[in-house]
């Protein structure tokens, strides 16, 4: 019942790598291999040499944890947040290679955890990302160059624990000259202690910012 043209393979399970044909369960739709179809013609699977329809299913790797929010304002916050969207890169790569979202409250999963399936096994790095958080790579990360590298491997999941993300911090004040604020337009920068990278600047509103 197939239309004669230009096909392409794909064998998927529960708990296996998606497979293309042929002969890789690494390939991706984009560089499976193309068969043409005659009319009337039947494509077979073959085990010589050249090992035409090849289809070689690979067991997954997962990669478990849970996603803990910190916020030290008034209220202060150290709760497991649903939501979160958690995204493996390739280690070597950069590739992102899946990703899943943190249980929300009241669900039949265990509130902020979360479970990221079908990966190759190798090297990941992780990132957290919702609206209201801070975009967070573990473990306590800022950037995915300097994020903590996660080995996987297919039969046993990979649990990283707490996966912290933070809350944004602020701060307010006021551009002083002799015990008065500015007027004019003062630009305020915060910078990292550590690396010196500026974060945020503001200009201040009638020396107040």
């Amino acid at each position: 019942g197939i239309p004669a043209g230009d096909i392409k393979v794909r064998a998927s399970k529960d708990g296996y790598l998606d497979s293309w044909a042929s002969h890789s369960s690494n390939r991706t739709k984009a560089n499976a291999t193309v068969y043409t179809l005659l009319p009337g013609e039947t494509l077979e699977q073959t085990w010589d040499a050249e090992m035409v329809l090849y289809l070689d299913l690979n067991p997954e790797s997962v990669i478990t944890g849970t996603i803990m929010g910190f916020s030290y304002g008034d209220a202060g916050y150290d709760d497991p947040v649903g939501g979160v969207k958690v995204t493996a890169f390739s280690a070597t790569t950069g590739e992102a290679l899946g990703s899943a979202v943190s249980e929300p409250a009241g669900t039949a999963g265990e509130w902020g955890t979360f479970r990221i399936g079908k990966l190759p096994a190798g090297q990941v790095k992780l990132r957290a990302t919702a609206p209201g958080w801070l975009t967070t790579w573990a473990h306590d990360k800022w950037t995915k160059a300097t994020a903590d590298v996660f080995s996987v491997q297919p039969f046993s999941p990979t649990e990283i624990g707490t996966f912290a993300i933070y809350a944004p911090a602020g701060i307010a004040g006021a551009v002083m000259l002799d015990d008065e604020p500015v007027i004019e337009d003062v630009k305020v920068t915060v910078f990292d202690a550590d690396t010196g990278k500026a974060l945020r600047s503001v200009v201040d509103d009638d020396g107040y910012f």
